[in-house]
């Protein structure tokens, strides 16, 4: 009898930062269908804490948020050491060739989801989990 016992799977972790509830929940339960491991956050205060305290792979972006704007979570971002894809989602008008020469991809709400779906998986493997 073979008693092997395959590893456990680490599944990737995508952060959500929109102060949307029905985007982020839309967003989320698709990608958890997907197999993702899910974190969301209404505020980009709370999307700091979370990247500062959490291993995450990949985040959705929202730039017009209370409190702490996604556009202030990017500049802390471009201060830190980690290694996570970003794709900003917004409702509002921004350069979107801007933010591409800092690795960060635009999407238009509202969007389709299977190019967020398609970048994402596209981003994540490059790396390793």
């Amino acid at each position: 009898m073979n008693s092997q016992v395959n590893p456990p799977v680490t599944r990737h972790r995508i952060l959500i930062a929109d102060d949307n509830e029905m985007i982020r929940e839309a967003i989320g339960s698709v990608l958890g269908m997907k197999g993702y491991d899910v974190l969301e956050c209404e505020d980009g205060a709370q999307a700091i804490e979370i990247l500062s305290t959490e291993h995450i792979d990949f985040m959705i972006l929202d730039l017009q948020m209370p409190n702490v704007t996604g556009y202030k979570v990017l500049e802390w971002l471009s201060k830190q050491t980690l290694s996570l894809g970003v794709v900003v989602c917004t409702g509002t008008i921004v350069d979107a060739d801007v933010l591409e020469t800092l690795g960060v991809m635009v999407f238009q709400k509202p969007f389709r989801m299977r190019a967020l779906l398609d970048e994402i998986s596209a981003a994540l493997a490059t790396t390793a989990v």
